[in-house]
């Protein structure tokens, strides 16, 4: 029997069922490119580190961002599986909890290409915070991290606080 294309790229990008080859290769793939960038990340913020593999990160960045966009365009595309009763299955998963934080852990990489506004830049510099939130990708795939989720919106205004905190320029470097 002829699987019509677009059901098997829903299968495969779904959590694998057993026995599916295809799609525990792209689970496994996207769960290594998580982790792998939000490693990325955290080296990143070491000067140190930064300055020494600056290119190193920058192609990373750029090769697990265009995989993750393709990723997103796939299940915008494949939502009509996802959502088979809805209406509108694509507006349904572009607006569901996942699809936004899919959309919000890569749209830092395209703002500067949008605007050189340096208010709008200064923003980008907040928001590439939310680089970070592709750990909660995961939570396709590991039942584990729900327990993070809960933490983290336990500790919401905690963290809004210190990335405010973080996205303000300092006192000190005006004054110098």
């Amino acid at each position: 029997m002829k699987i019509h294309i677009k059901k098997r790229v829903f299968e495969i990008i779904s959590k694998a069922d057993e026995g599916d080859t295809a799609s525990k290769i792209f689970d496994g793939f996207i769960m290594a490119l998580i982790s792998l960038s939000v490693l990325s990340i955290i080296l990143e913020s070491f000067q140190d580190i930064a300055s020494k593999y600056s290119s190193l990160f920058s192609a990373f960045e750029t090769f697990s961002v265009t995989a993750f966009s393709i990723e997103y365009a796939l299940r915008i595309w494949t939502a009509n599986y996802l959502y088979p009763d809805s209406k509108h299955p694509k507006l349904k998963y572009i607006t569901s909890i996942m699809a936004i934080i899919d959309l919000i852990s890569i749209l830092p990489f395209f703002l500067p290409f949008i605007s050189a506004d340096m208010r709008f830049l200064r923003m980008f510099r907040l928001l590439r915070i939310a680089r970070v939130l592709r750990v909660f990708k995961l939570g396709r795939y590991v039942d584990a991290l729900h327990i993070i989720v809960q933490v983290i919106s336990k500790s919401a205004s905690q963290l809004i606080l210190s990335l405010i905190h973080i996205s303000e320029p300092t006192r000190h470097a005006q004054i110098s």
